[in-house]
Order: structure tokens, then sequence, then C-alpha cells
């Protein structure tokens, strides 16, 4: 990718069975949505919240955004965001189990992102300066037929990442609005198909060494 974000191979086969594990959320379709209401909404209309209008109507708001996103389309399972129609103890359960076993593996307690995508489900464009952090952010998808989207600065555009078959893992700092302007990270991500994002965070504060630690966690990921 570039210094934005940065692409990290999966290799870690510990880590590779605590995400398959994950999938689970992606077989059990029918759960989701019998069990959960979809956090925003359905939008029939979903693009027009990633398109390059809306990302200059977000950017030109300046301070006055946020950082969280407009609007969104999807399941959020995280105790604090998910929304039942009927509570259901496997949901409940199967959360604890991963999340549990993912931030023993990368030594943080902050599941920043538990985000289940149906057909057309989006994250609007934001830049969580609000919550500014170091982001590991791992995305699910079968089909390959979504993307992450962020804006750069240097080319004043937009980048596309599109998602691979399977595990993909990204790595970058997301700043706010007392650093340069280029630390904040504009994004958004959009898929047409069922598609899953898991992230984590670590404090923007840390020392150097809590950095050195974030960069064994991430060669660790890559550790065969």
């Amino acid at each position: 990718m570039n210094h934005y974000m940065q692409g990290i191979q999966i290799k870690n086969p510990e880590l590779i069975e605590v995400l398959e594990e994950a999938t689970w959320f992606m077989k059990n379709k029918e759960l989701l949505n019998t069990h959960l209401h979809r956090n925003g909404g359905v939008f029939t209309d979903g693009e027009k919240f990633v398109s390059e209008e809306f990302k200059w109507k977000v950017i030109n708001e300046g301070r006055a955004h946020d950082g969280f996103p407009e609007c969104a389309s999807g399941f959020n399972v995280k105790p604090d965001q998910i929304k039942y129609i009927s509570f259901n103890e496997d949901i409940a359960n199967n959360y604890d189990n991963v999340n549990s076993q993912l931030m023993m593996f990368f030594g943080t307690r902050h599941n920043a992102l538990f985000h289940i995508y149906p057909p057309g489900g989006f994250l609007s464009w934001h830049n969580n300066a609000n919550a500014s952090a170091y982001n590991l952010i791992f995305t699910y998808n079968p089909t390959g037929n979504g993307y992450f989207a962020y804006h750069d600065w240097e080319k004043n555009e937009t980048v596309k990442v599109i998602d691979p078959k399977g595990w993909s893992c990204k790595y970058g700092y997301f700043g706010n609005y007392n650093e340069p302007r280029e630390k904040l990270v504009y994004h958004c991500a959009y898929s047409p198909e069922w598609r899953m994002t898991i992230s984590y965070i670590y404090d923007h504060r840390d020392s150097e060494v809590g950095k050195e630690f974030q960069k064994q966690v991430i060669e660790e990921i890559s550790a065969e």
C-alpha cells in the first residue's frame, strides 16, 4: 500500500486458526438477519456515502466532523454496539470467544470494530479523529468483491484497496486534529456482498517501548 496503510501478510498458524473461528459469523448469516437490527438501517443508495462527492463534503467540514461515520449499514456485534431484535447466546458467545483470543494475541484490550457487512453494507467517509490510534484492521471477504478506500493527501486522490479473497490485514495510524492534516486518514468501506472487518487499536500516546511491542506483534502476524 503506502505510508498511510501497510499491508501485512497473515501467516501465523495460531492466528489463522482464530480467524477461521471468526468466520462463524459469515457462516451463520441467517442468525444475524433474524436476531440483529442493522446498525444504521437499510440503505438502497449506500454507494453515495462512499462517493467522491461525499468524501469532499466530510473533508470540507474540517473540525466540525466529529470523526464518526455519518452513515453506516451493517451488523455490529461488539457488546456496546450490538442491537438485538432478540438475544442470541451463540452470537454473544462466539464474539466473546474470538475477541478474547485476539486480544491476547495482539496484546491489546481495545477492540475498535467487529462489523459484518451484508450486501450493500458500508461505512461512510470519516477520519476517526475522535479516537486517534494505531490500527490493526482484519478483513474477511469470501469473494474479494468489496473495498476499503482512503484519501491520499500527497496525490489528492482516493486510493481504493480491493479486498483479496479470504483474510487480509492492514496496519496504519489514524491521526487527530491537533496534528498535521496529512495525519488525518479519511476513509470508507463498501461491499456489494457479505464482508467482515475486525480491528484492534493501540494508543497513539504509546511510548517507544509500546511502539516496539506493536512492531513485534506485526512481525508475529507474518511468522510461519
